[in-house]
């Protein structure tokens, strides 16, 4: 009977332990999960993407309005999903625009925004470039698609924008010592022709 039941206990705590594995966005305090209850959205500014270059977070941007039907549709189906808000705040910067402020037709004439909802993906690299647009309504499986495959090609850019930083400085090393040794031999022959002035003074 004893071994009956320490197979069942046996049993039921790999299954637990099991279940804790699963996805990590799962896995949460209580406290994160509070914390990650919606998207925390910056105000547009130039100094973001800054950060995203520092952080080497892409920056999410959503051209937004609160009298679009379909952009409230978004933001309720899709970026309320708690798989989504996690993701957006863990990997990305997400910053929202809406046409209520100032700067949003120069904004969004910059990024050739024509209508919202509009998502764009921009990298975190020193000039930053679109690695995705979404216009209109996107259900949170594609958008959840988009968010992976943005992230792995920003970290795929900067892999490459190290590997060409590296080449860069290898590059100067290389040119130093070309340079060095080009200048060695004349050093030598110069001193060799006054060793001989010295010994045959006129």
């Amino acid at each position: 009977m004893r071994h009956i039941l320490f197979s069942i206990l046996f049993v039921f705590l790999c299954s637990f332990v099991a279940g804790c594995g699963g996805n990590d966005y799962m896995v949460h305090t209580a406290a994160t999960e509070r914390d990650q209850a919606q998207i925390r959205w910056y105000e547009y500014s130039q100094t973001l993407f800054l950060m995203a270059h520092y952080t080497k977070k892409p920056a999410i941007i959503l051209f937004s309005s609160e009298s679009c039907d379909v952009c409230k549709k978004l933001e309720d189906e899709t970026l309320s999903s708690r798989k989504i808000t996690y993701l957006i705040n863990k990997d990305f910067l997400p910053i929202k625009i809406t046409d209520k402020e100032e700067q949003f037709a120069d904004i969004a004439a910059r990024f050739e925004v024509v209508s919202v909802p509009t998502i764009i993906i921009l990298s975190s690299t020193n000039i930053p470039e679109e690695l995705a647009r979404i216009s209109g309504f996107v259900d949170p499986t594609s958008l959840e698609l988009a968010l992976s495959s943005s992230s792995t090609i920003n970290t795929l850019m900067g892999v490459e924008s190290d590997l060409d930083k590296l080449f860069e400085s290898s590059q100067k090393l290389l040119d130093q010592l070309q340079k060095q040794d080009s200048d060695g031999p004349k050093d030598s022959e110069e001193s060799e022709e006054q060793d001989k002035a010295e010994e045959h003074p006129h």
